[in-house]
Order: structure tokens, then sequence, then C-alpha cells
């Protein structure tokens, strides 16, 4: 957490992943939920 690869999203970033309508990879782990941009086209 301390390298920055895991943050909180902010607005911005929530406001274009739902324009974009982008898709997720994500991973549940109490009381975490992780997720990750999917960056491909083939969905």
């Amino acid at each position: 957490m301390s390298a920055g690869s895991v943050a909180a999203v902010n607005d911005d970033e929530a406001i274009r992943w739902s324009e974009n309508k982008s898709s997720f990879w994500s991973v549940v782990i109490a009381p975490w939920i992780l997720i990750q941009e999917n960056n491909t086209n083939s969905l």
C-alpha cells in the first residue's frame, strides 16, 4: 500500500469507468474488494 499500487477509487476515475463501460477483474478478500480494469477489447 505504501508503494501506491493499491488506492481508493476517486470520483473522476469512477466517472470515466462508467462512461467507457469498463470491465474489471475482481477479487473479494473481506473487508476489501480489489478491482483492476480489464484493458482487453475481447469481451
